[in-house]
């Protein structure tokens, strides 16, 4: 398999509804303190709120791309690099995110569902989402994934593919 690029879910309602909220509060909350706080007490708001979400807008999902042995995360100024080892497989299971799931560390919902989570069934995973009802779970031998292409069906079988002519 050459490469083969996937463009990330649309977002769902949930990231909609938080990157709104957030990105009014995160950059209207240093405005409205301005001239009712003193000015260094804006001017650190203002750095972390905007700092914060900055750093959310660079994490943000662009899409993915699969090669014979190689899953990339397209970020807006970098890439995540996973290697893809024997006896990985990819599926849409939705019951792997039932239950509690505790964030560890990430991001929850501002331009996407990003970092590192856990939950009793599944254990510790990484999430690169935009859409969790397009979730796709990649499990290797060292690490559990989970993305969101647009067409999680087609990925699937395009990775299922892709799997069994590397080895």
């Amino acid at each position: 398999m050459e490469k083969k690029y996937y463009a990330a879910a649309p977002w769902s309602l949930s990231i909609k509804i938080v990157t709104i909220l957030s990105s009014v509060l995160l950059l209207g909350l240093p405005l409205f303190l301005l001239g009712r706080v003193p000015f260094n007490a804006s001017v650190f708001v203002a750095t972390f709120s905007w700092g914060i979400w900055v750093c959310c807008l660079l994490t943000m999902i662009r899409g993915f791309t699969l090669t014979t042995n190689l899953l990339i995360i397209h970020r807006p100024l970098w890439d995540n690099r996973f290697s893809l080892e024997a006896g990985a497989t990819a599926v849409r299971d939705q019951n792997m995110r039932k239950g509690f799931t505790l964030r560890v560390l990430g991001n929850g919902g501002l331009f996407s569902g990003s970092g590192y989570y856990w939950n009793k069934q599944t254990g510790i995973f990484r999430a690169f989402i935009s859409n969790q009802h397009k979730a796709v779970w990649i499990k290797t031998p060292n690490k559990t994934l989970v993305i969101s292409p647009d067409d999680p069906e087609t990925f699937v079988q395009d990775f299922s593919g892709s799997v069994l002519r590397m080895y």
